[in-house]
């Protein structure tokens, strides 16, 4: 009794489970080839740049420079690409005192980019399976802006990176259109 219970058991769990099966080709005496496909939620790694260091009086640095990457993409339909973008706050902060700060522009595709808004810093397109990353990304801190800086002090910003499976392809690089 107990073999059948648990032949029984097996039996419903494996019902519970099902395989897409795609035809290829025409069915030919009797049998037919079958490509059985099972997929995933998608799913990536987002890697990011490690803390960066800008050089006391620099007025141009260059902040991403290929170390944004959306790696290890899963289930990435054909017709989606995943935007990894980053967010700045416009101010470094002194880390001993808050009060002082340097306010910097993000410059990217040479185009200033407003503190708080997104700009795409990475794309994989799922139907190519390219992954692309962009490097015109730049701190830009003018003369007036470094006069006020503490000389030798620790200045901090966030900088934000988020990802996200959009439903279309997109190039940031030619204006955010479609890309094709």
């Amino acid at each position: 009794m107990k073999k059948l219970l648990s032949f029984l058991l097996i039996l419903a769990l494996l019902s519970g489970l099902s395989v897409i099966a795609f035809a290829e080709g025409e069915s030919t005496g009797g049998n037919q080839a079958v490509k059985a496909q099972i997929t995933g939620a998608p799913s990536w790694v987002l890697t990011i740049p490690a803390d960066q260091t800008i050089e006391f009086m620099a007025e141009e640095t260059d902040i991403v420079h290929h170390a944004c990457s959306i790696d290890d993409p899963k289930h990435i339909p054909a017709d989606c690409t995943i935007n990894a973008s980053l967010t700045h706050t416009g101010n470094f902060t002194l880390k001993t005192d808050a009060s002082k700060t340097i306010p910097f522009t993000l410059n990217a595709f040479d185009e200033d980019v407003p503190a708080g808004t997104p700009v795409i810093a990475s794309q994989y397109w799922g139907d190519t399976r390219n992954n692309h990353c962009y490097a015109e990304f730049n701190i830009v801190i003018s003369r007036d802006s470094w006069a006020s800086a503490e000389q030798g002090g620790t200045y901090t910003t966030p900088v934000t990176y988020t990802s996200e499976l959009v439903d279309h392809i997109v190039d940031p690089a030619d204006g955010g259109t479609d890309r094709g």
